[in-house]
């Protein structure tokens, strides 16, 4: 008996070496996948952390529970053809426009992968010299792929990506030839992180709460941007979720005007009055009062207009600004706000939104009490802060599948 338990304990330490093992293997061959030449920005997700974070929340079926039930029927399609490595790399190249993203992934059956992409992605694919080259209908996606690697594309703008795809595949540059990206990304143990060798940014899961870190070197050279001592936002224990900005942009940053359902906004008049700081809350669920206009025929088969009141459910969402009065009287001038402060529903016709000016912030809220508590002003060593409760706040918004 001795003995047998003895074997037991030892094969389950292989077992788990092994797997371990397995583990570390994943992510040490992930750094060695073909990149191009001119790799400028890269953003790893580690997918080894993302599976186990979800099978920590939801089991090992945890792809179920988190499926939504679609009326459309899709064909059945297990295999991809790609090895999903421990980290996957999404990057963007110096030479090319910034709106195109790039990805390497390893390929263990080429015709799976054709079969899968034309089926999911409505990719239609040439062969040429065993080498598939498949487009997506919109041309936004390229995709140029052999035996080994398949290199991806995606350009918002619809440029031509296949030039860039084939130095992919045929430079002999892999990933950790670039120490200065894989060090830096290295150093940050995220769900998803980002680099370009000077700058960087994580965001990582702990249980059910979302944290987000930024690193910007020498930032003393940005005082005029950066308003970090001077945050005078409200803040609210209570929020889901509480998101900080403290930035001063300069008008340098955005077009001179912006049009939202023909207003026309002039990006010096709403800066000149904006103080530098903004946060964003989510709040627990709040219920407004709407009204559903149909129509129906009386008897006399005229048409009439037939009005219900309802109550719904909103997110509770507020939105506070550091600015002066005049950027609502500005607000109103142009039509975003209304007379009875309110925003435009035209302009933003999902929820009722209030807006008003108290102690020297702009409050925009799906809550129809106005919070009449004084902001306080604190310093703090942070540009940026986010601050998540995962699971309560996509109750709130209503997004059911997390």
């Amino acid at each position: 008996m001795r003995k047998t338990l003895l074997i037991a304990a030892i094969s389950l330490a292989v077992l788990l070496l092994s797997f371990f093992g397995w583990l570390q293997y994943r992510q040490y061959s992930s750094w060695k996948i073909p990149v191009h030449p001119d790799v400028d920005m890269l953003v790893r997700v580690n997918t080894d952390d993302v599976i186990r974070h979800f099978i920590s929340e939801y089991g090992l079926n945890f792809s179920k529970k988190i499926k939504k039930n679609s009326p459309k029927t899709e064909p059945s399609i297990k295999n991809t053809g790609i090895y999903f490595p421990g980290n996957i790399f999404i990057y963007t190249i110096s030479s090319a426009p910034k709106s195109n993203y790039y990805s390497t992934l390893p390929v263990y059956d080429l015709e799976d992968l054709k079969l899968y992409a034309s089926a999911k992605l409505k990719m239609v694919f040439t062969d040429s010299a065993g080498i598939a080259v498949g487009k997506s209908v919109d041309s936004s996606i390229t995709i140029l792929a052999n035996n080994s690697y398949m290199a991806v594309a995606y350009s918002k703008s619809k440029t031509e990506t296949l030039p860039q795809l084939r130095e992919i595949l045929g430079a002999d540059k892999r990933l950790n030839d670039f120490p200065l990206l894989t060090k830096a990304l290295k150093q940050q143990q995220g769900l998803i992180s980002a680099t370009d060798g000077m700058r960087s940014v994580e965001v990582s899961l702990h249980g059910k709460a979302l944290h987000w870190s930024a690193s910007i070197p020498n930032a003393n050279k940005y005082q005029e941007l950066f308003s970090i001592h001077q945050s005078n936002n409200p803040y609210d224990s209570t929020a889901l979720t509480t998101a900080s900005l403290e930035v001063n942009p300069p008008a340098g940053f955005f077009q001179n005007e912006y049009s939202v359902k023909g207003i026309q906004i002039e990006m010096d008049s709403v800066l000149k009055y904006y103080n530098g700081s903004l946060m964003l809350q989510v709040m627990p669920a709040t219920t407004q009062v709407d009204s559903i206009t149909s129509y129906e025929y009386d008897d006399n088969f005229e048409k009439v207009e037939k009005i219900t009141v309802t109550t719904v459910k909103v997110p509770g969402i507020r939105l506070s600004l550091a600015a002066e009065p005049a950027l609502l009287a500005y607000l109103q001038k142009i039509g975003i706000v209304t007379e009875q402060q309110k925003l435009n529903r035209e302009v933003f016709p999902l929820y009722e939104v209030h807006v008003w000016h108290q102690n020297g912030i702009l409050r925009l809220s799906t809550e129809e009490a106005r919070t009449s508590s004084t902001p306080s002003i604190h310093s703090t060593a942070s540009f940026a802060k986010l601050s998540m409760d995962v699971g309560k706040t996509v109750q709130s918004l209503g997004v059911d599948w997390i």
